[in-house]
């Protein structure tokens, strides 16, 4: 007999048939791993009900995190005043250091922290793929948490050699990869397929079509159905470079019957992160729509910002109908997907406010598309439609999954939130702290404000968070050690030079920034 949750006398958000949410006092029933009832008053079912008075609460559809690296949990603190640049050694690269174990609790701790702020679905595009050993114990870990994840297997750049000089393995596909790609695709990675395989890989560019045609075709044979790549642009990389999006339209990718053009019953969704030199130009705009609903792009307002990648792109009214939002790198930033819409909202209005100012004038009006409610649809409804689960996730309905969030309006953050300002509660206000219960699949991964490590073992024995912040300390401990032996500046100057930047146009510290 399947469990049963009674969630009662919350304020839920639920999405209107036009995508609207509407705060919404009443009860939500859920069975096994489904919202069967949504009401204003359900009776308790039996006995072995379990009753949640969510009085003083708000009830969320989960947030949905459309890029992020869960790996990098021991990286934390190191890039708060790195540019994109000065990350790529001591970041990406340091996972060079990292064995199976390092992984495991990196993963984990990653997946943990998204869970804890109320994300339960993530798009984890896992450039920690040194080896089979090191996909396995990432893909354990994911499962561990209770995360719901498209753990996105990438075929990703490795470091050959640190010293005596520092050498790029120019080799993105080792023979092991798509074997290893398709060893894991052969079986359900999680139960009820919580934990699904996608692929990654930021070598399109380089390809030529026939290579790429055969690698889309080989994934999605093996049951695939979220692709995605970093789609960065810009004057890092040289100016009047084409988006990614137009790169694989040139190259034939997205028109392929098993690309975003695939059988409408069954696609391949694309998701290009970041994409924030991304114009709102005829040949983009028409892209997307052509291949709507399977072509979307993920922005990460905070990494994008900080990390000298402009500024996101999902809340520009042309291109907004196709993003969604990520953290990116847990390393750099919280993991709070509301801390990202309460971002990506502020950069918006203020990019507005920078134009008008530009031709003399100023809004006396927040204006269309600008709104709270975008920013939250961003972090839900907009990231089911980009993982093509819209009708599972992102929102609350009867026959939708039970990823479900509730969030407490009496913590200091929230105190005064309510009578119809829920939705501006959860965007402008709330934050992990704020996160009373997080269900996944009907089952509690937090509760009460604590963490729930149930499906978590070490050595048969059940692990708790205090073995977890050992394990992440000790890892952490051991990477520092070794990176303190590394020359960065060395490494950072060939890392320019393998992914052709555009150094000619870099600024540094000392640049003048008038010329």
């Amino acid at each position: 007999m399947s469990s049963t949750i009674l969630l009662k006398n919350g304020t839920a958000l639920v999405h209107d048939a036009n995508g609207k949410p509407i705060a919404t006092r009443c009860d939500i029933l859920i069975t096994g791993a489904t919202i069967t009832d949504i009401r204003d008053s359900i009776e308790v079912p039996s006995v072995s009900t379990e009753v949640i008075d969510c009085e003083s609460c708000i009830i969320s559809a989960g947030f949905i995190d459309t890029h992020h690296h869960l790996w990098q949990t021991a990286l934390k603190g190191l890039h708060a005043d790195h540019t994109l640049l000065e990350y790529f050694a001591p970041g990406n690269f340091t996972s060079s250091l990292y064995d199976p174990n390092d992984v495991y609790w990196g993963q984990l701790a990653g997946a943990l922290e998204a869970i804890d702020a109320g994300t339960t679905t993530v798009v984890d595009h896992s450039h920690i793929n040194y080896s089979p050993e090191h996909s396995r114990a990432a893909i354990k870990a994911t499962v561990d948490s209770g995360l719901r994840c498209f753990y996105c297997y990438c075929a990703t750049p490795r470091v050959k050699a640190w010293s005596p000089i520092f050498e790029i393995d120019q080799d993105f596909l080792p023979e092991w990869v798509i074997p290893t790609l398709l060893e894991l695709a052969s079986a359900p990675l999680a139960p009820q397929n919580r934990v699904a395989l996608g692929f990654a890989f930021d070598g399109f560019p380089y390809l030529p079509p026939a290579a790429i045609r055969s690698l889309l075709q080989t994934v999605y044979d093996a049951g695939v159905r979220i692709v995605t790549a970093h789609a960065n642009a810009g004057p890092t990389w040289g100016q009047n470079q084409q988006s990614l999006f137009e790169v694989l339209n040139d190259k034939g990718a997205l028109a392929l019957p098993h690309g975003p053009a695939g059988p409408t019953d069954d696609p391949m969704h694309f998701i290009g992160s970041h994409a924030s030199y991304l114009e709102a130009s005829s040949a983009v705009t028409t892209l997307f729509k052509d291949y709507y609903p399977t072509l979307n792009f993920s922005s990460t307002p905070t990494t994008e910002m900080t990390m000298s990648l402009t500024h996101p792109r999902a809340m520009e009214p042309e291109l907004q109908p196709h993003g969604s939002i990520g953290v990116d790198c847990h390393s750099a930033c919280s993991a709070s997907i509301p801390g990202q819409m309460r971002l990506m909202l502020a950069q918006a209005r203020s990019a507005r406010d920078a134009k008008l100012a530009a031709k003399g004038r100023w809004p006396s009006e927040v204006g269309k598309g600008l709104g709270v409610e975008e920013a939250y649809n961003l972090g839900t409804v907009s990231g089911a439609r980009t993982v093509g689960m819209e009708k599972q996730i992102g929102s609350l309905f009867v026959g939708g999954k039970a990823d479900v969030v509730v969030i407490s309006c009496d913590g200091p953050g929230m105190l005064g939130i309510g009578d119809g300002d829920e939705l501006a509660g959860v965007v402008a206000h709330s934050g992990p702290a704020d996160v009373a219960h997080v269900i996944i699949d009907g089952i509690f991964r937090k509760r009460s404000g604590h963490l729930v490590l149930d499906d978590v073992q070490t050595n048969g024995q059940k692990t708790t968070w205090e073995d977890v912040v050992k394990k992440v300390k000790a890892s952490r401990m051991k990477i520092r050690k070794e990176v303190e032996h590394l020359d960065m500046h060395a490494a950072t100057s060939q890392i320019a030079t393998a992914f052709h930047l555009n150094m000619g146009a870099a600024v540094g510290s000392d640049g003048d920034l008038n010329h």
